[in-house]
């Protein structure tokens, strides 16, 4: 989030507005948001997520709290209230709990699921911490500088590891890969580390395996309905697999797109036809299976086919399918298994095209309106292993 976020959502509370005002009410009642002791002291020395199970889950609820926390004191603040100190001390607390406890996660060299805590529950650890990092006590007391230490000792030694691992998208998951990517590219903003933000813009750019574009999007196909236009609709590489796994490239590339965009990277705007110039002077299409296409927007078109197929779990609804294949066996058509999965992402998906592109994006914006506001009724928007906040963060009005 930018300063000029926070500034726009305090502006609409103040005035009444709605979503927002429903939203920002929301956030303020919830659970994760309270002045209570939860989540302060759970830390362990290591952390462990293997194909049997592991600690891990322990990781979930204290970087949610922290990241709503801290949003609740930046809006807070904004709001003139005498109080909003204390939960930017409640979201910091947590924060140095881990940085002082926790002291690894493991590695193992004979089973990837680590990258699944290094992706997801280091992502919402680096949320927090950049939005903390505006808390003036925080940055002098120290907390600030061992918490940016931890996340790169810690959480980027792991994500980098596996992506060095990753050379062939027969071999890999674009759910596996894209939230390691995000994680780098998070810590290198949070940690103001330029070597590891160009190792994840390049590797989405270019990357061998299914944490960059051109292998995340397997195929691309025109809209049977026709409310889309030209081959605005994206096949993912697990679009055959299953949509829980297909929403979890989605979950963890809208906000590592947005974070892209912060800092001047535009991965929103990736084109089928993109090209680059070598040091001699040389024009190359950079994504030579898709060259053809044009100006096909590639990471909106795969946001869009998601949406398509997962926005009404009833509809009927005709979605183009190419055959793919992995290590893990053929995909003749789209699964249905786990179809309906809202993941959060939306909002900022399509307020992004529409506001700041200008562009198309009718099933993005399908699945943002469907679960707007985040109130009782539409509960945030996220799963368990996602911050949301989309309504409240990301609205900007139609």
């Amino acid at each position: 989030h930018t300063n000029d976020d926070f500034q726009y959502v305090v502006g609409k509370i103040k005035t009444g507005a709605q979503p927002w005002g429903a939203a920002w009410e929301f956030l303020e009642q919830n659970q994760y948001t309270q002045l209570n002791e939860n989540w302060t002291t759970d830390a362990p020395e290591i952390l462990l997520r293997n194909s049997s199970g592991g600690n891990f889950k322990v990781a979930r609820e204290p970087g949610l709290a922290a990241y709503y926390l801290a949003l609740r004191w930046r809006i807070a603040e904004g709001l003139g209230e005498e109080d909003a100190y204390k939960y930017a001390d409640k979201a910091v607390k947590i924060l140095d709990n881990w940085s002082t406890v926790c002291k690894a996660i493991q590695v193992e060299n004979t089973n990837d699921h680590y990258a699944l805590v290094t992706g997801f529950d280091g992502h919402r650890f680096a949320q927090a911490a950049e939005v903390m990092r505006d808390y003036q006590p925080w940055v002098d007391n120290g907390g600030f500088s061992k918490f940016q230490t931890w996340l790169k000792n810690v959480v980027a030694g792991p994500a980098t590891y596996f992506i060095s691992q990753k050379t062939d998208p027969y071999w890999s998951w674009g759910g596996w890969e894209v939230p390691n990517v995000a994680i780098m590219l998070a810590i290198g903003i949070v940690c103001d580390d330029q070597d590891m933000v160009n190792e994840a813009i390049n590797y989405y750019k270019h990357g061998p395996s299914s944490g960059c574009i051109q292998h995340l999007v397997v195929a691309l196909h025109q809209d049977p309905a026709g409310l889309g236009e030209g081959y605005c609709l994206g096949q993912a590489d697990e679009s055959g697999r299953d949509q829980d796994h297909a929403g979890l490239s989605m979950a963890t590339l809208a906000p590592m797109c947005q974070a892209a965009y912060n800092i001047g990277e535009d991965l929103y705007g990736i084109k089928a036809n993109d090209s680059f110039t070598t040091e001699d002077g040389r024009v190359y299409n950079r994504y030579p299976k898709y060259a053809e296409y044009g100006d096909v927007n590639l990471t909106l078109a795969f946001f869009e086919y998601y949406a398509k197929f997962n926005c009404d779990p009833i509809e009927a609804v005709d979605m183009p399918f190419t055959y793919w294949e992995t290590r893990h066996g053929q995909q003749n058509e789209i699964s249905y298994q786990g179809r309906g999965h809202f993941y959060a992402g939306y909002e900022m998906i399509y307020s992004h095209y529409k506001h700041v592109k200008g562009v198309s994006a009718p099933y993005s914006k399908k699945f943002a309106e469907k679960y707007r506001p985040a109130t009782s009724i539409h509960p945030f928007e996220y799963d368990n292993d996602f911050p949301g906040i989309g309504t409240l963060m990301f609205y900007k009005g139609e």
